[in-house]
């Protein structure tokens, strides 16, 4: 999880020092969200989550009380 997370930062990070807006994006993951992704995913503004693996629990109460959804 700790190299996904370190992948998606990268991008993430990448795309806002070019000045991207996040707010018409979407996260795509073949993997399982972790806590962590649900976090730095909403900390930009990123609104939309979609995963092949099942959310966690923690994912989803994280869903609920953010502006986040989690497919």
């Amino acid at each position: 999880d700790i190299n996904r997370l370190a992948s998606m930062d990268k991008v993430i990070g990448k795309a806002a020092l070019a000045g991207h807006d996040f707010a018409d994006c979407a996260l795509f993951s073949t993997g399982r969200t972790t806590d962590d992704t649900v976090r730095h995913a909403s900390a930009v503004g990123i609104t939309i989550i979609a995963a092949c693996g099942a959310p966690s629990s923690r994912d989803l109460k994280f869903s609920s009380v953010s502006s986040e959804s989690s497919l």
